[in-house]
């Protein structure tokens, strides 16, 4: 699952649904994510982030795609 550095391909939620990952953001910040997780990605310009496998456990992520005009504070 090593893509190099890229952003999202859209604002999204990513739930882990199976198996564990790694994800580095540009400002160094790594988080483990484990299955029932869920981590929101809006980084869709520039550098982006970068996911790791933890372990070589098959991965199985759901996505949520949101609207670029959408909140998390529902405004």
């Amino acid at each position: 699952m090593a893509r190099g550095w890229h952003p999202a391909p859209a604002r999204q939620f990513v739930i882990v649904m199976k198996g564990a990952i790694a994800v580095e953001v540009s400002d160094g910040e790594i988080r483990r994510l484990d299955p029932g997780s869920m981590i929101f990605f809006e980084d869709i310009r520039g550098k982006g982030h970068l996911n790791r496998m933890v372990n070589d456990q098959a991965i199985m992520l759901a996505f949520l795609i949101v609207p670029e005009d959408w909140s998390l504070d529902g405004a």
